[in-house]
C-alpha cells in the first residue's frame, strides 16, 4: 500500500501553504471557497509575460509579471507557484492572478519507524528544478494500524550519507508529500539499528547466473531447485555491465514485490564458491545410450542425454547428463565409450554424469568414416573450402604448443532429415604438426 494515513501529518507547515492537510480532506469547505488557489508550474518566461501549467487539471494559464508577489527577476522555469485563476474581460479567456512562489513539498513533522525495505542506489539529478515523475528507487517499508505502508527514498534523504545502511535495518524518519503529484515520500532517515547487531540478522543467498536479457535476467538458486529473477541495478554503481554475464557467481538477499520473490543487493562471488552438487571422484566407464537432443520435447528438460555403465555390485545402471557435463565441444554419439564421475545435486539427491570425456576405444569400435590431416593457418590468404562444408564446420580455436586432430563425422542416416552432410565434429589430442605461416 502506497497511501499514507492523515494523522500522519501535524498541521502548521511553512508560510506558502494555503490549504492545511485537514482542510485537503473536507471536500465541502473547497468548495464553498469563493476564490480557490491551484498549485501549478511557471512552464514558459517571456520579456512581461509567462505561463503556468496546472499540476492538479489540464490548464495552461496566461500571466502577467505584475501579477508575481515576488521578485520577478528570481523566478525561473520549473518553479513551483500558487495562483488564481479569473475570466479576462477582454479576451473572455482565464487567465492566472495573485502568483506566489511556494514549496513543492509539505513535510510533516512527526517521526515514524520503519525499516530499509530496498536500498537506494540511484539519486536524482539536479538539472534546475526536480524531475516531477521521478520516483526514487530506495523503498523504507513501516506498519500504521495493522496496514504496511512502502514510500521510496532516494540517496539524499539519508541524514548522515556516510553511514552504509542495509535492507533490514530500522529507522525514523518524516513523511512528505510532493504536492505537484501527491506521491508520498520518506525524508530525513535517521539509522537507529543495524542488521548487524545480534537481535536482527537476515540470511544471504547465493547462486549462478542462468540467463540474461537487456538489464534483467534470472538466477539459478544453490538452496532451491529453482530460479529467480534480478534486475541488473541491484548490482549497484560500480560493477560494469559487461561482467554480469551467464555463468557468474553471486551472493544476494530475496524480498517479495508484487506476491512475487526478487533477489537484490547483489554482490558477485569468486568462482568455485557455489557448489550445487557432490561429486564422487571415483571415475567410471559407460557407453552412451541416448545422445543429447536439441530441441527436447519439454523445455524444461536438460538432462537429455543417457548412458549406461557398471555399479560396484557388478549392475547395469542409467545416468543422464546434459550438454554442460562434458569436458569438451565434441559430439557424443550412441554407443560412444565415455569416462564420467557421478554427480548428486544437493538440492533434490538427483544423480547424474559429469564430467563426460570421450575415450579411444569409441573409434576403435565404432565404423564411423573418419578423416585426418594437418591444419595450416594462415592470417591473409584463406583456404578454400568446398560450399557443403563452409556452413556447417564450427569455428575451433586450436592451441599452436597442443598436437591436435580434427575429425569430421558424416550425419547418420534418418538422424535428421532437413539435414546432410558434415554436422557432428569432433576433436582430440593425436600425434601430429600445427604449421603457422610466418610472415
Amino acid at each position: 500500500m502506497t497511501s499514507v494515513p492523515s494523522e500522519l501529518y501535524q498541521h502548521n507547515y511553512n508560510q506558502f501553504s494555503s490549504t492545511s492537510m485537514k482542510n485537503l480532506d473536507n471536500t465541502e469547505e473547497i468548495i464553498s471557497n469563493k476564490t480557490q488557489r491551484e498549485l501549478g508550474i511557471i512552464e514558459k518566461l517571456c520579456s512581461t509575460y509567462g505561463f503556468v501549467y496546472c499540476c492538479h487539471r489540464d490548464g495552461r494559464y496566461f500571466f502577467h509579471f505584475s501579477e508575481y508577489k515576488n521578485d520577478i527577476t528570481q523566478a525561473k522555469i520549473g518553479d513551483v507557484v500558487e495562483f488564481e485563476i479569473i475570466i479576462d474581460k477582454r479576451k473572455q479567456k482565464p487567465v492566472a492572478i495573485n502568483i506566489i512562489p511556494v514549496s513543492s513539498e509539505i513535510i510533516g513533522e512527526n517521526r515514524v519507524e520503519g525499516t530499509i525495505a530496498v536500498v537506494a542506489r540511484q539519486q536524482l539529478l539536479n538539472n534546475g528544478f526536480d524531475e516531477i515523475n521521478f520516483i526514487p528507487d530506495g523503498k523504507v517499508t513501516y506498519v500504521k494500524k495493522g496496514e504496511t505502508y512502502f514510500l521510496p527514498y532516494d540517496i539524499t534523504d539519508l541524514q548522515d550519507s556516510s553511514i552504509s545502511i542495509k535492507v533490514g535495518d530500522q529507522v525514523t524518519f518524516n513523511v512528505g508529500q510532493d504536492r505537484r503529484t501527491n506521491q508520498f515520500f520518506a525524508r530525513n532517515i535517521e539509522l537507529i539499528k543495524n542488521i548487524n547487531s545480534p537481535i536482527a540478522t537476515i540470511k544471504r543467498y547465493r547462486g549462478v547466473i542462468s540467463t540474461m536479457k537487456d538489464s534483467f535476467g534470472f538466477i539459478e538458486r544453490e538452496d532451491a531447485l529453482k530460479e529467480i529473477f534480478f534486475h541488473i541495478t541491484e548490482f549497484g554503481p560500480n560493477i560494469a555491465t559487461n561482467i554480469i554475464q551467464p555463468g557468474v557467481e553471486v551472493e544476494f538477499d530475496i524480498q517479495d514485490r508484487h506476491n512475487k520473490e526478487v533477489a537484490i543487493n547483489i554482490v558477485i562471488l569468486p568462482k568455485g564458491t557455489v557448489q550445487f552438487d557432490e561429486i564422487d571422484k571415483t571415475p567410471y566407464i559407460g557407453r552412451i545410450l541416448q545422445t543429447l537432443q536439441n530441441k527436447p520435447k519439454k523445455s524444461n528438460e536438460t538432462l537429455t542425454g543417457r548412458l549406461l555403465y557398471d555399479t560396484i555390485d557388478n549392475k547395469m545402471s542409467e545416468l543422464s547428463f546434459g550438454e554442460r557435463d562434458r569436458c569438451g565441444l565434441y559430439t557424443l554419439l550412441e554407443n560412444d565409450i565415455v569416462q564420467f564421475v557421478i554427480a548428486k545435486d544437493k538440492r533434490d539427491g538427483m544423480m547424474r554424469a559429469t564430467q563426460i570425456s570421450l575415450l579411444d576405444q569409441s573409434f576403435l569400435k565404432s565404423k564411423e568414416h573418419r578423416e585426418m590431416s594437418i591444419t595450416i593457418c594462415d592470417e591473409e590468404n584463406n583456404l578454400q573450402r568446398p560450399d557443403r562444408l563452409i556452413t556447417k564446420l564450427k569455428s575451433i580455436n586450436f592451441d599452436e604448443n597442443k598436437r591436435q586432430k580434427l575429425i569430421i563425422v558424416r550425419q547418420p542416416r534418418n538422424a535428421d532429415e532437413k539435414s546432410k552432410g558434415f554436422t557432428s565434429i569432433r576433436i582430440e589430442r593425436a600425434p601430429g604438426v600445427l604449421i603457422k605461416n610466418q610472415q
